[in-house]
């Protein structure tokens, strides 16, 4: 899960951590904190992995083979500031995207990937959820 420490990532995780899914986090903590997920740091079903989704680099901390399901909730949570730098919103939302899908392609992470776009109300944002048939 990308963005797991964050706001809406943090409550996904208390979520799939208490019906018992295995989670590893991938978040930078630019916007998310470590406080929105301490309650699970020490259980073994959880592993935080801090990276940057725009250095494709850093995705090589993420073990190949190995999930099932990707939950990608990064993104740059100020609409605001695209009016006066749309570059930061293509950087963080695009890019980080765009690299997060190469990395599952290039680890033959899944076999086939879908991309939705579920709303969150009330509010109106929208999070990508990419889910993937396991390797057979």
């Amino acid at each position: 899960m990308t963005g797991g420490a964050g706001f809406i990532g943090s409550h996904l995780v208390d979520a799939l951590i208490t019906n018992g899914a295995n989670i590893c986090i991938f978040d930078n903590l630019t916007t998310g904190t470590l406080r929105n997920i301490r309650q699970w740091l020490n259980n073994p079903n959880l592993t935080f992995i801090k990276g940057n989704l725009l250095d494709p680099t850093e995705l090589t901390k993420l073990k190949h083979n190995h999930y099932e399901t990707i939950f990608h909730l990064a993104a740059n949570p100020e609409v605001r500031v695209g009016s006066t730098n749309p570059n930061i919103h293509f950087q963080q939302n695009l890019v980080a995207t765009h690299n997060l899908l190469e990395h599952a392609c290039m680890c033959r992470i899944t076999k086939e990937m879908r991309a939705e776009i579920l709303p969150y109300n009330p509010a109106r944002v929208s999070v990508f959820l990419m889910t993937a048939a396991p390797n057979q």
